[in-house]
């Protein structure tokens, strides 16, 4: 290689610094460090001004609350108090109190909590019972849902004029049953995000006694709800007419009309209602469809965006055909709903108001049958919940779906609710309904005038026990050969578990009825623990 470097007529350390960078890049000096040897004892710091205390108080001191706003700047000192006072002014009977909540041009959060036993709540739980305990419905979810909707509707779109909210694709994994202890609190967290370029959010429920998100849904908003009435009223027709229809077999005898009593009384079937549900003043049933005249009272009992009472007034319809009907199995199995595709209301369900609501359920599946139900006021259609699904479950789990949580659980959850991390917030105003005018047509209900299923925790249960019957192996077998339609004859030693489809229900089914029929305590997870009928029966003996 040659290497060329340039040194005569220029400065020394010019040269030199240009000479060693060529010979560098070429690769020829790797010991730098021999290089800077003759000029070690000469190195010296740079020498720079000294910096010196100036006797002031250098420490930004923190301004702010803690709890609430820990790292965020405010806009004034006095907005620390303020903020605290405001957010626990913002109370309505299902959104207790909210927790934080921020608000940029394209983006809003918000988490709040809600108590199960809270008293505000007592006569809307209590009053909807399931297997004898006081269950959260859907429906006193789907107010949850309209409430925070709202909330960030107003605080995130100010400026926006004649918005309607569509609660859509609602789905829940976990029933909520309320513990028996009412001095012991039960939270419920409900956090939403917004993207209001987009006009859109998604909420989510936590339960904090089993540390599991439970419901979750989107909130759309929707630019001029009067559309809604124009699209449906291409629909109405058909309606009115399956309605008029249903009146006339009715008349002729060919269809089933219930009262007011006698509707709630077969209702209970699966869930007692009190006298604030009760508002289906009358049933016209056949088959798989139905419609309801529908009368609210004057009286909403409570603060609420949509009364949880009245949307299931006019939605459970849908859960009456195949409950209480006779043209779907309603002895052996029970139907609850786990979701639909969207919950709309061009104008508001309101006290003293006169509906009617119409149903056909279908089946989707062999499990699942899903139905469109109509509000109608007179002959328009103003409010309806688009594919509502039921599911279809056997009758004898019934106990572990509406059962509630330990008093040791929500004691935890108590406490964990209290500590749980606190979002960034922004100052909050206390009313909800002050100027609901740019919800369009209205969705808010008026005022009163004044006045993915977790059934049970296995980790430390035995395998099995009270296996001491004498015959406890021929009816055990007895009852699988029934839940599987076989003979019981095929259920040999040899037979393999995973030959006969049992699946994750079939598991539950068979855990429950050998425990009521037999007194014998099995893990669900049981029969995946084992191979052969054979190994089934030398533990039972």
């Amino acid at each position: 290689m040659l290497c060329i470097v340039n040194g005569l007529h220029q400065d020394n350390w010019t040269t030199l610094g240009k000479a060693l960078t060529a010979l560098y890049n070429a690769g020829l000096i790797r010991d730098w460090m021999e290089y800077h040897l003759p000029f070690e004892q000469a190195i010296r710091l740079v020498n720079t001004p000294t910096y010196a205390w100036d006797n002031k108080n250098y420490w930004i001191q923190y301004s702010m609350d803690w709890n609430l706003t820990k790292g965020q700047a405010l806009s004034d000192s006095n907005s620390t108090r303020a903020m605290t006072k405001t957010i626990k002014a913002f109370c309505t009977t299902s959104i207790h109190e909210i927790r934080s909540e921020t608000y940029t041009p394209s983006i809003a959060k918000l988490v709040a909590e809600s108590d199960m036993t809270d008293p505000a709540l007592k006569e809307v739980i209590d009053g909807h019972v399931m297997n004898n305990y006081g269950i959260a419905s859907s429906f006193l979810h789907a107010d949850m849902a309209f409430t925070i909707a709202k909330r960030i509707l107003d605080k995130g779109l100010p400026n926006s004029v004649s918005i309607g909210i569509n609660i859509a694709n609602f789905e829940y994994h976990e029933p909520v049953v309320k513990h028996h202890n009412p001095f012991e609190s039960q939270p419920i967290v409900v956090s939403a995000k917004a993207d209001l370029e987009k006009k859109k959010a998604y909420i989510k429920w936590q339960n904090i006694a089993k540390d599991l998100w439970y419901y979750h849904a989107s909130i759309f908003y929707e630019e001029n709800p009067a559309s809604w009435l124009s699209t449906w009223s291409r629909t109405a027709g058909l309606v009115t007419s399956r309605i008029a229809t249903l009146n006339e077999m009715a008349a002729s005898g060919k269809a089933d009309k219930l009262t007011t009593n006698l509707a709630y009384s077969l209702f209970g079937k699966l869930v007692n209602y009190s006298d604030m549900y009760r508002t289906m003043k009358s049933v016209v049933l056949n088959q798989d469809k139905a419609v309801a005249e529908v009368e609210f009272p004057a009286d909403i009992a409570g603060t609420w965006t949509v009364p949880p009472h009245f949307i299931d007034g006019c939605v459970s319809l849908s859960g009456f055909i195949l409950n209480v009907g006779t043209h779907f199995d309603n002895t052996k199995y029970f139907y609850i709903t786990p979701s639909w595709k969207s919950m709309r209301l061009a104008k508001p369900l309101a006290p003293g108001g006169k509906y009617l609501s119409c149903v056909r359920m279908a089946p989707a599946n062999d499990r699942d049958f899903v139905g469109d139900v109509y509000i109608l006021q007179g002959d328009e259609i103003i409010g309806a919940v688009e594919a509502i699904m039921f599911k279809q479950w056997p009758r004898v789990i019934l106990d572990r779906f509406f059962h509630p949580p330990s008093i040791e659980a929500a004691s935890q959850a108590s406490n964990a609710s209290h500590s749980a991390p606190i979002a960034k917030t922004q100052s909050v105003q206390p009313s909800l309904f002050k100027d609901s005018s740019k919800i369009g047509t209205g969705l808010l209900t008026p005022p009163s005038p004044p006045q993915s299923v977790q059934l049970q925790d296995t980790n430390d249960e035995p395998l099995h026990s009270n296996l001491t019957t004498p015959n406890s192996a021929a009816r055990a077998f007895k009852i699988i050969a029934e839940e599987l339609g076989i003979d019981v004859r095929l259920l040999n030693g040899d037979a393999q578990i995973t030959d006969f489809g049992l699946d994750s229900l079939m598991f539950l089914v068979l855990s429950q009825r050998l425990c009521q029929e037999l007194q014998i305590e099995i893990r669900d997870a049981f029969f995946l623990e084992i191979s052969t009928f054979g190994d089934l029966k030398a533990l039972l003996g």
